[in-house]
């Protein structure tokens, strides 16, 4: 193996062996591109991801902060029919009486 002594050439034997390692070593860099760009893949799902559970939460955000001006406005709602309905009973008294005085 290796370099001959007499004739100072390599043998056939260490020719292939320097081109498997050459072979073996160019399948070597294919696989790392290859996990590399699998990496950045997955990277890129996850901040696709991310940005959906995001943009999720901004929702429910939104949808708590709806449902609390809604129990707001059905406050005031339950509020004004209250005193819509004190008015009315008020009035009808005024009305009763005024015209109970008038007769």
């Amino acid at each position: 193996m290796g370099v001959s002594i007499l004739t100072g050439k390599d043998s056939s034997a260490s020719r292939r062996f320097k081109q498997f390692l050459a072979a073996y070593e160019d399948l070597g860099v294919l696989l790392l591109e290859w996990v590399h760009s699998l990496k950045m893949d997955l990277l890129d799902q996850m901040g696709k991801f991310d940005s959906l559970i995001e943009c999720a939460f901004s929702l429910w955000r939104k949808v708590d902060s709806l449902e609390a001006n809604i129990k707001d406005l059905e406050a005031e709602a339950s509020f004004f029919n209250a005193t819509a309905s004190q008015v009315a009973v008020r009035v009808h008294f005024f009305v009763s009486f005024f015209t109970l005085m008038i007769i």
